[in-house]
């Protein structure tokens, strides 16, 4: 079973570090990668889509230290893929009051067939 996530996360992420002082979140990101443990078990697979490029700089950074905390957080082996990109969700443009937006698509499976 694959099970695919896909969002424009850049405007609520750049909103919620542009909120805090600037040498708060370098100390805050820097603790938090002093404090990750390695996991054998989360594996996020981030997908950078061609609008990322237009991003402000630190912007994969910045979801990069995002997934490493996770990933040393869970240790469920679970795979997850996420596209990102930056003003943008499914190839269109975010309206322009949107803080971000989320698209998430799901497979059904049978219970037998999971099991």
């Amino acid at each position: 079973m694959r099970k695919s996530l896909s969002f424009g996360l850049a405007s609520a992420f750049l909103w919620f570090l542009s909120s805090l002082a600037p040498s708060y979140a370098e100390q805050v990101l820097s603790q938090q990668a002093a404090d990750q443990t390695a996991s054998a078990g989360l594996i996020i697979n981030v997908i950078y889509d061609r609008s990322v490029a237009k991003a402000p700089r630190g912007f994969t950074a910045a979801i990069a230290q995002v997934v490493d905390y996770f990933e040393a957080h869970f240790a469920n082996p679970i795979t997850i893929t996420i596209n990102v990109g930056y003003g943008m969700i499914a190839g269109g443009a975010l309206p322009a009051d949107a803080l971000g937006a989320s698209e998430a698509v799901v497979e059904r499976v049978p219970y037998a067939t999971l099991v």
